[in-house]
């Protein structure tokens, strides 16, 4: 019978060590799930600042070219595609 009391014991203390070693492996991913949560929201943050700033660009862009005279603009494109030419020729030769 005291056999019986000691294993009984010792498979109860085995059951505690190991309830205890699973509750901690849990803890420490929760605490990492927190963790990259946190860092997602940085991420997310970052990215709506970013956007707002894109927005804001982009409408004075808008408004750039719109007080660019259209002469202008077709002159920088042929300027642009002679150079693009020019080099495509360098490369060549």
């Amino acid at each position: 019978f005291d056999t019986f009391l000691k294993e009984n014991d010792k498979k109860a203390h085995e059951a505690i060590k190991k309830a205890e070693k699973e509750t901690k492996l849990k803890q420490d991913k929760v605490a990492e799930i927190k963790k990259l949560n946190q860092a997602i929201q940085v991420v997310q943050s970052d990215m709506s600042k970013h956007k707002e700033a894109l927005e804001d660009c982009l409408k004075y862009k808008q408004f750039l070219d719109s007080l660019t005279p259209h002469e202008f603009v077709e002159e920088q494109i042929m300027k642009k595609k002679e150079r693009q030419a020019q080099r495509r020729q360098e490369r060549i030769n």
